[in-house]
């Protein structure tokens, strides 16, 4: 799968109301609202790596309805973060990455199974540019977690790049 097609497949082509029906009035804005979106506050604050950031240039985000897999790991795709209301990675950021930490602050939600399993973009250190899968039912107990992606015990490496990460979806055969 190239990511044109899963930006297709999700119905999310950004276009002139990509934020909530708001216009952003130049690519300029668009960009800077993609980083504010989604970078966390570490030391070097580059964000997120730039296939994803073109990623978010493009997308708003949306459901693919379960129709896609990443087939090594079996992992289901059910909806991807974006920009519209829904799908938004602000939202799945509090919602994670807030209080109690459910999901290290260096990899953010970026995409979701049907059970609740996140796919996790990494954007700090060697983490960086990486895709994770987050298992929600072995996530470590809070009080015992010292909030490191080497110490969750339960995020595993999917692909070294965002970009490798949307080649390995296939459509799944029942869909």
């Amino acid at each position: 799968m190239t990511i044109d097609e899963l930006i297709d497949g999700c119905g999310s082509r950004a276009g002139p109301a990509a934020r909530g029906g708001t216009s952003f009035r130049s690519r300029k804005n668009r960009a800077r609202f993609a980083r504010r979106c989604c970078r966390l506050r570490s030391r070097n604050r580059r964000g997120p790596a730039d296939d994803y950031r073109q990623f978010l240039l493009r997308s708003n985000g949306g459901s693919l309805g379960d129709k896609y897999e990443e087939v090594e790991a079996y992992v289901v795709i059910g909806s991807v973060g974006g920009f519209r209301e829904g799908y938004s990675l602000r939202s799945a950021r509090s919602c994670y990455q807030g209080s109690p930490l459910r999901i290290p602050r260096a990899l953010p939600w970026i995409m979701d199974d049907p059970g609740c399993n996140a796919i996790c973009l990494g954007l700090t250190g060697e983490h960086r540019g990486n895709v994770y899968f987050w298992d929600h039912d072995e996530e470590p107990y809070p009080g015992d977690w010292d909030g490191r992606v080497e110490t969750a015990g339960n995020i595993q490496l999917l692909a070294n790049s965002f970009t490798k990460f949307v080649a390995s979806l296939r459509r799944r055969e029942d869909k």
